[in-house]
Formats: structure tokens, sequence, C-alpha cells
């Protein structure tokens, strides 16, 4: 699957999922948050394409898919965004300690 048509697929999964998506100018790195019980994913205009379905994915894995139809190449690519995000918070609570 091409990075655009991925990303695409990603954002229309969030979307589906209840978060809102937020494309905004500013000196800030793009991420999930919730505010107020809204889920939101601010993206700064300037994150690369690769970023932002990164993003989009985390937060996907973060929330439960199963009503929601998800093609396999995009829940792969959940999974594995998913598996790097473990790897690198295991990873920081090594160093921190």
């Amino acid at each position: 699957m091409k990075p655009k048509e991925l990303n695409e697929e990603l954002l229309d999964l969030a979307k589906k999922a209840g978060i809102v998506i937020r494309k905004e100018n500013g000196r800030f790195k793009s991420g999930y948050c919730v505010v107020n019980e809204n889920k939101l994913i601010i993206i700064n205009k300037t994150t690369p394409i690769e970023r932002i379905s990164g993003i989009v994915a985390r937060t996907l894995a973060l929330h439960n898919l199963d009503d929601i139809f998800v093609k396999p190449a995009v829940r792969e690519f959940i999974e594995s965004e998913a598996a790097s995000a473990q790897k690198e918070k295991d990873f920081n609570l090594v160093i921190n300690y």
C-alpha cells in the first residue's frame, strides 16, 4: 500500500473511532491528546506523511477497533507501530532508571 493511501485509510479509521483530526500551523509536535473527554489528534501541517501515519496508527492501537473493518495491510501497520511504541517505551524505562 502506498504511503498516501495508507495515511488516508488511517485517518478514516480514526474518524470512525471517534477521534477528531485537526491540522494546524505552529511550532509543536503532532500527537494524540484528550481534552474534556474529546479524543484529538493534532497534526502540525509540516509533519511528513510517514510520521503522521505512525502517530495515527499508534493512537488507533490504544482504541478498540473490533466494530470497524480494518484492511489487513492497515491492521499490520497498526500492530507494527504499536510494537515499536512498546519497544521505545521499554527502552526509555531502562534509560530512566
